[in-house]
């Protein structure tokens, strides 16, 4: 009797124990999904030809399968391989992903340019008077960069400014440093600006022209010939730097200065103007622009390569002649 009950008790604990093992055995064979996967950047830039590693994060942590493929929309922009490595190849726009074995993904937008190398600028130096501007051009390189944006500073704005298209605007005399940098790669170029004041060469006054538009005409002829001499292009007559021109005539009639009446340089006169020759007192086209020629600052706005038009203007007072040019970009 006590045989069977002992029997009868060991078959209860066994069928308990079987119980109890059999949820542990269940739960460590149950799958774990992905519910999510994660990149440690949304978004790269590269220059063709550099490489990227792109790491990924699977969630849960304990997902039971983690594996991930990996591919690139557009493959001749950049290439990724199965360990998230990816290589610029061509320049534009390829979408990165990873993705998990039940669909659960995620993307890096790469876009591929071609760098900034290198700028340069049309002058290594600039001779200025106050109140002249000159234009500054730039050419970056490689040819091909994608980004050829640039951004002007000067070290002394006192002096000489300069705006976003490069524009130089000599202020008070001194010396300055006009910067250009790329926006890409931050490669710079420099000018060494100097600045010295306005002067004025007037001699003996001879009576007035009766027409000064014809003086105007022969200054150009005269002008286009000295710019041909050294195969420059010609400059062609804007009306309104003409009008500009005579409006300043009339203002040095009164007061022989590049700074106008109203404290401002005297290219301020139309938004066209980029720099300015000034003179009083010479008999007619040749002599005036012989003058010019003889003059450094004078010479060098004649003979500059980044101008393509001009205005001229002759004003009569007093018996004195007093000319001006007006020169646009």
């Amino acid at each position: 009797m006590r045989d069977r009950a002992r029997r009868a008790l060991a078959a209860i604990l066994l069928i308990g124990i079987a119980l109890a093992v059999a949820p542990v055995a269940q739960a460590k064979s149950q799958t774990v999904r992905v519910t999510g996967v994660k990149l440690n950047k949304v978004s790269a830039s590269l220059a063709k030809g550099s490489k990227l590693t792109l790491k990924a994060k699977v969630l849960p942590a304990k997902a039971t399968d983690k594996k991930l493929a990996w591919q690139s929309s557009n493959k001749r922009v950049a290439k990724v391989d199965q360990k998230g490595r990816v290589t610029a190849v061509g320049v534009g726009t390829a979408k990165i992903t990873a993705k998990a074995s039940n669909g659960k993904k995620a993307s890096c937008y790469v876009t591929v340019r071609i760098p900034a190398k290198g700028v340069k600028l049309s002058a290594s130096k600039l001779r200025l008077e106050v109140g002249q501007k000159s234009q500054l051009r730039y050419a970056v390189s490689p040819e091909g960069a994608t980004n050829k944006g640039v951004t002007f500073q000067s070290s002394k704005r006192s002096v000489a400014t300069v705006d976003s298209r490069g524009v130089v605007t000599a202020r008070a005399a001194g010396t300055a440093t006009i910067t250009v940098r790329t926006k890409d790669g931050a490669k710079t170029a420099k000018c060494a600006v100097t600045v010295a004041k306005a002067k004025a060469t007037p001699i003996q006054a001879t009576p007035p022209p009766s027409k000064s538009a014809s003086y105007a005409d022969q200054v150009l002829a005269l002008v286009n010939k000295e710019r041909a001499a050294v195969g420059l292009n010609a400059l062609k007559m804007n009306s309104e730097l003409k009008s500009g021109a005579a409006i300043r005539a009339k203002e040095i009639a009164s007061k022989f200065s590049h700074t106008r009446p109203n404290g401002k340089p005297g290219t301020s006169v139309t938004r066209l103007a980029y720099g300015e020759n000034l003179a009083s007192g010479y008999s007619g086209a040749s002599a005036v622009v012989k003058a010019w020629m003889n003059s450094s600052g004078h010479r060098a706005n004649i003979l500059r390569k980044g101008y393509r038009s001009i205005g001229i203007a002759v004003y009569e007072k007093g018996g004195r002649l007093y000319w001006v040019q007006l020169f646009g970009a």
